[in-house]
């Protein structure tokens, strides 16, 4: 109920707020568009991990446990389990565990992070391309919570795009809240 709730009350607010301060920045007769990618693919992943390193095609990963805590499964095949039959709902809210346990040193979440940077950046070269704006100077704008995650999200996006677009520069929140770490 209270997921429910922040969802209707503090994430409608800030798309709300994120849309406005992004309309006020924007020339007049411009266009925008949104893909609406990062959290939610990062939380996601997250999981995709624990069932590779439950079914031993992957590494183990300490997300396991982080995601077990976090519903309250009795193990990690209860927690998938519980995924898989809709009990557990994994959230965009739930990228920042992804975060924090990179942070700690697991190389599986360390690599999620990675991944779901180069692949945003990816998706950006796409729309770049399609728009022809490889030559160009623009501004990638970098909104939302998925950047404001972790500083090596914005980082390795900028890598990615500067491959195609060199002379595109990036728009980012105004404060960091952490450093880039060496596991970049």
């Amino acid at each position: 109920m209270l997921e429910t709730l922040h969802d209707k009350l503090v994430f409608t607010r800030r798309v709300r707020v994120l849309a406005q301060a992004i309309a006020e920045r924007l020339p007049r007769d411009a266009h925008v568009l949104d893909v609406g990618c990062g959290s939610g693919d990062l939380a996601r992943a997250g999981v995709g991990a624990i069932a590779r390193a439950w079914t031993r095609r992957g590494p183990e990963t300490r997300l396991a446990q982080v995601y077990v805590d976090l519903f309250g499964a009795t193990d990690v095949e209860n927690l998938l389990e519980g995924i898989t039959r809709g009990r557990y709902h994994v959230k965009p809210a739930h990228a920042p565990l992804v975060f924090r346990t990179a942070d700690e040193g697991d190389l599986v979440a360390q690599q999620l992070v990675r991944d779901a940077a180069r692949d945003l950046g990816d998706l950006a070269i796409g729309v770049i391309r399609q728009l022809h704006f490889e030559p160009l100077e623009f501004e990638v704008v970098m909104a939302g919570s998925f950047f404001k995650g972790h500083p090596i999200v914005g980082d390795l996006l900028a890598q990615t795009v500067s491959v195609v677009a060199p002379a595109a520069t990036e728009m980012k929140p105004t404060t960091r809240s952490r450093t880039t770490p060496a596991w970049l």
